[in-house]
């Protein structure tokens, strides 16, 4: 199953009786945000966006680097920007305890 960010949007308004589309430019905002925390780590820092009590993001800043190994002899890897979404343990712990 897949919940969409339409789902989840809707959800939202009906639970907190606000209009959907004041909801979707809150959503809209965060997503901007969110984009410009993460795309701007520099190469000396981590960036890490708490979004939920338990769920977070983290940006970090790959270097080039040239490979110099078989097939791949001077080759050079361009700078990245690495991105993971983690989940705590309490936060699994806790859906857990909610199937039951």
């Amino acid at each position: 199953m897949t919940v969409t960010q339409d789902e989840l949007i809707n959800d939202i308004a009906a639970k907190e009786d606000v209009d959907v589309m004041t909801v979707r430019k809150v959503f809209k905002s965060a997503e901007t945000i969110i984009f410009a925390h993460l795309s701007s780590a520099a190469p000396t820092e981590k960036i890490t966006i708490k979004l939920l009590r338990g769920l977070s993001v983290v940006s970090e800043h790959i270097p080039e680097r040239t490979i110099d190994r078989g097939l791949f002899q001077g080759y050079t890897c361009p700078g990245k920007i690495r991105t993971k979404a983690t989940v705590t343990d309490y936060y699994k712990r806790k859906l857990n305890e909610h199937r039951e």
